[in-house]
């Protein structure tokens, strides 16, 4: 195991946080708390070599309270109003969403597919989960790829119509064919057939998870007692 692994949480654990996040999106916690949070999950990214997403995130949450400080003060105004209320959405579900981020971008899917087979998700609820983990990666790297060709092409977005016809071509293509390699992967797996399988990776709770899920209920409950 290297340092990454050792400081990098096991997928159940970031499961665990962004339901308890989740499920607290409709109580009210100390500004100050929510912060520390957003701190904390942010060392977290740092530590895994996430630095411009930890950077970014703590400097896109200061400017958020930043913002809706200013916009209460100009809450009399029709359009202030309603962007104090976007900017009031955002906030309210930035936590459980920083959370879900910290899962999806550290986590590898093969882990992910054993942690939700620990906690007995059902078939129905892991296929779907696991196609949607692996298809989405694979058709961001597609997505680059055909915006460098077109680049290089000197295809540019001045003329929209054109563009989205030269785009939305080989985004279809390549959504078939990665469509099509999940589907071959999936029946060499007997998805057809289920059975039980041996798996390569093996999830084992370690200090790092106990660390980060009693650290955000520590912070979440200081939080409700200080709201």
């Amino acid at each position: 195991m290297d340092k990454s692994d050792f400081l990098n949480p096991t997928p159940i654990s970031k499961i665990i946080v962004v339901l308890i996040l989740s499920f607290g999106l409709s109580f009210a916690i100390n500004e100050t708390y929510a912060m520390l949070i957003v701190v904390f999950i942010s060392i977290f990214f740092l530590a895994n070599s996430r630095m411009k997403t930890a950077i970014s995130t703590i400097i896109f949450y200061v400017l958020l309270i930043i913002g809706l400080k200013i916009m209460r003060d100009y809450s009399d105004y029709f359009i202030l109003n309603n962007i104090l209320f976007l900017l009031g959405v955002i906030k309210l579900f930035f936590l459980p969403l920083l959370a879900s981020r910290f899962l999806i971008s550290t986590s590898e899917v093969s882990s992910l597919i054993v942690s939700f087979e620990k906690m007995r998700f059902p078939k129905v609820i892991v296929i779907p989960l696991a196609v949607m983990f692996r298809y989405f990666p694979a058709f961001q790297d597609d997505r680059k790829h055909i915006k460098m060709a077109m680049k290089m092409r000197g295809i540019s977005f001045r003329n929209p119509i054109r563009y989205l016809e030269y785009i939305s071509v080989p985004i279809l293509i390549s959504a078939s064919n990665i469509g099509n390699d999940i589907s071959m992967s999936a029946e060499t797996k007997c998805i057809s057939d289920p059975c039980e399988k041996t798996r390569y990776y093996e999830v084992k709770f370690g200090t790092i998870d106990f660390i980060y899920v009693f650290g955000i209920i520590a912070l979440y409950a200081l939080g409700r007692i200080y709201a």
